[in-house]
C-alpha cells in the first residue's frame, strides 16, 4: 500500500493507536476485534467513525488495501501463467501432462 505522493495520508494525521485501529478496520477486522486488539472499547471507535478525519483515513486504508489485493492476485496470475508456460515447453513433462493442461487451457474436458 502506498499513499499518493501528492497528498499526505489521511493516517498520518492519527495517533498511532487510531492509525492501528483505521488499518486493523480497512482490512476487514469487526469494530470489537479492532477494539479487543488495540485495547479500546467499542464506544470509542463508534466516537473516532464519527469523526470525517477518521472515517477517512478508514475509507483511504481500505482502497489501498483493496488495490493491495488486486496486485497480489495479478502477480499470482502471472506466476501460474509463468509456470503453465515452463509445463508446456518442458519435453521433461510427460506429454499426458502437457495434453491436460493444453485442454485445460483451451476450456475442453478429456
Amino acid at each position: 500500500m502506498s499513499p499518493s505522493t501528492s497528498a499526505p495520508s489521511a493516517l498520518s494525521t492519527l495517533t498511532v493507536r487510531q492509525a492501528q485501529v483505521a488499518l486493523a478496520l480497512a482490512q476487514g477486522a469487526t469494530i470489537s476485534a479492532a477494539a479487543a486488539a488495540a485495547g479500546l472499547n467499542r464506544v470509542t471507535i463508534h466516537r473516532w467513525l464519527d469523526k470525517s478525519e477518521f472515517a477517512e483515513a478508514v475509507s483511504q486504508a481500505r482502497a489501498a488495501y483493496i488495490l493491495s489485493l488486486h496486485d497480489e492476485k495479478r502477480s499470482q496470475r502471472a506466476q501460474a501463467r509463468a509456470t503453465v508456460d515452463a509445463l508446456l515447453a518442458d519435453p521433461q513433462t510427460p506429454p499426458d501432462e502437457r495434453l491436460r493442461l493444453a485442454l485445460t487451457i483451451l476450456g475442453h474436458k478429456l
